[in-house]
């Protein structure tokens, strides 16, 4: 397949002369008059390169290259601007641009390697390690290329001869620059006046000085937008301010000179579909485009929209096992789509695109017929309920996991896993996995980065859930643990409830009347089966309240009953109480 260039000037005869050099040079050619006519030609082909000049009406250059990086499915294609003066390469730079030259220029050769390494970078995705030697025969541009496809953050040191340069970057971004006592742009002006040649590069992340943006840019990313996640990988789901068991959504493009496969991760449940399909229509045009869906067991909040993507496109792909399949079939999902990762050999899948994807069952958790979805290229698992928590209080805003997410996964899978023996032996097989996993996302809760991995597994291969918790029956059942848990609860609801007003709740319920005795707004004595009881109480004191109160107590019974290893409670996680059941027996 031929190399696709968009090149966008506004001068006419620039423009012919441009395009015969790049078709001279075997290249296959698109142009536009403007940034905004590039724009349009870019929403119905994604080109190789993009070739833009900086002096246009309408929009012009430094504009069109910030909308083209503001935009996901964009944002890695290489751009080349052309340019009059030299003082404006390091705006450029600094707005994402990877080579620029000036204007007006009639050396094809050195416009040839410049595209060619340009494209050989991208192509090659090469980590940062591999630059840190010497770097013959390069320019100061196409340095700060290498740089930024790697997507590395740190302070690089660039020597060239007798002088240095120190680049500050951010996500392979230059952000600032000094040499010789100057800064930025004066720094960047005598950077320029260094020839093309061998340059040392040394990576020197221990002085990265982190802003508060840096530090936070992680933890509160914007979630109204995709959210990119790895290489070509986007988070698309949707943060539901009324529940507390929020959904994620996936989408992993693979794309390479064979072609082009938009792949979808348990597609999600109707109630987020406006917003899943607004994201991934950001990305690669709309859902029609979507190939390929996996769908991690059965349960509507997983795969029901895929009957809406299948709608748009009836010739969606699924991949799911043989038992997920019996059941979701009865979505009236088309039987000869199916891929099922059972006859994969080795559980593995090999795309058109090259690429290869490795399916892990995980019996149990918590379906049977559940697996998981292993990016050997991004080193990103996707692992449906496994590792998915609850989110609690503040963390609705959050993607990253850090220890505090623990809380959640611990009640989330104390609620859906039958046993530990189950989780062990699917955490036995991500240790095994190779290359080493660096990203665990799963379908609910906060996606856990490669520094929180180790403490996840650990903890989650000790954690008791399910069958793990049923105790032996005994003769009187000892209530002091759910007594301590209720009053811990108790204390943080009074916070926000009027402690006359939970404790007319808590009487107006007659079990709990008979069963749990208040003095001094606290829990003294508790008669018949205590989880039930709490059950109960927490549903009476939610009666009526707004959904930020709700979520708030609901975040101090998962506290309270997780750090004393007591059973999840059956209260309504996903939303408020709706009604207050009074005929269930103790």
């Amino acid at each position: 397949m031929s190399v696709k260039i968009l090149f966008a000037d506004d001068e006419p005869k620039v423009r012919a002369t441009v395009t015969d050099i790049l078709e001279t040079l075997g290249y296959e050619v698109t142009t536009a008059v403007n940034g905004s006519e590039a724009l349009q030609k870019l929403e119905k082909q994604t080109p190789d390169l993009i070739i833009s000049d900086l002096e246009m009406p309408v929009l012009d250059g430094l504009g069109f290259l910030r909308e083209i990086r503001s935009r996901p499915v964009l944002s890695d294609v290489p751009v080349l601007i052309l340019t009059g003066y030299s003082e404006q390469f390091f705006s450029c730079i600094q707005s994402g641009a990877d080579l620029y030259m000036l204007k007006p220029f009639m050396d094809m050769k050195r416009l040839s390697r410049k595209i060619q390494r340009i494209l050989d970078l991208h192509a090659r995705q090469a980590p940062v390690d591999s630059l840190q030697k010497d770097l013959p025969d390069i320019e100061v541009d196409e340095l700060l290329s290498a740089l930024r496809v790697t997507k590395w953050s740190g302070t690089a040191l660039v020597r060239f001869k007798k002088e240095k340069a120190v680049f500050e970057l951010h996500s392979g971004q230059l952000t600032i620059l000094t040499c010789e006592g100057k800064t930025d742009e004066e720094a960047f002006e005598h950077v320029l006046e260094w020839m093309p040649g061998s340059y040392t590069l040394e990576f020197l992340p221990q002085t990265v000085k982190k802003t508060e943006e840096t530090e936070t840019q992680m933890e509160t990313p914007d979630l109204t937008k995709p959210v990119p996640i790895g290489k070509d990988t986007w988070w698309v789901g949707y943060r539901n301010p009324d529940t507390m068991l929020q959904m994620n959504v996936y989408l992993r493009v693979f794309k390479s000179d064979k072609g082009r496969i938009n792949y979808v991760i348990d597609p999600g449940a109707p109630v987020d579909f406006p917003e899943v399909s607004q994201k991934i229509g950001q990305i690669i045009g709309d859902i029609s485009k979507v190939g390929v869906v996996s769908l991690n067991h059965q349960d509507p909040d997983v795969c029901m929209n895929t009957v809406y993507i299948k709608a748009a496109n009836p010739k969606l792909l699924y991949i799911c096992t043989e038992d997920t399949w019996r059941l979701v079939y009865h979505y009236d999902l088309d039987p000869k789509n199916v891929r099922m990762v059972n006859k994969f050999k080795d559980f593995e899948l090999n795309l058109t695109t090259g690429h290869r994807i490795k399916y892990l069952l995980s019996p149990y958790c918590h379906f049977r017929g559940a697996f998981l979805t292993y990016d050997p290229e991004t080193q990103i698992l996707y692992t449906g309920d496994l590792f998915a928590g609850l989110s609690l209080g503040d963390r609705i805003r959050n993607l990253w996991a850090d220890e505090k997410s623990w809380e959640g996964m611990a009640m989330f899978h104390r609620i859906y896993m039958p046993s530990n023996k189950a989780i062990k032996l699917v955490i036995q097989q991500i240790r095994k996995l190779s290359p080493k996993v660096k990203m665990i996302a799963p379908q609910h809760g906060d996606i856990i980065p490669e520094n929180q991995i180790e403490f996840f597994l650990s903890s989650l291969e000790k954690l008791e859930v399910g069958v793990d918790l049923l105790k032996e029956e005994t003769a009187k059942e000892d209530t002091r643990p759910y007594v301590d848990a209720l009053n811990e609860i108790l204390e943080g609801t009074y916070k926000r409830i009027a402690p006359e007003v939970a404790a007319a709740r808590i009487q107006a319920d007659p079990v709990l009347k008979t069963g749990m005795t208040l003095a001094g707004g606290k829990v003294t004595k508790l008669e018949g089966t205590a989880q039930v009881l709490v059950e109960r109480m927490i549903t009476a004191v939610l009666a009526d309240e707004p959904v930020a109160v709700s979520n708030y107590i609901k975040s101090l019974v998962v506290k309270a009953l997780v750090m004393r290893r007591l059973p999840a409670v059956t209260i309504n996680w996903e939303g408020n109480e709706s009604e207050t059941v009074i005929d269930q027996t103790v």
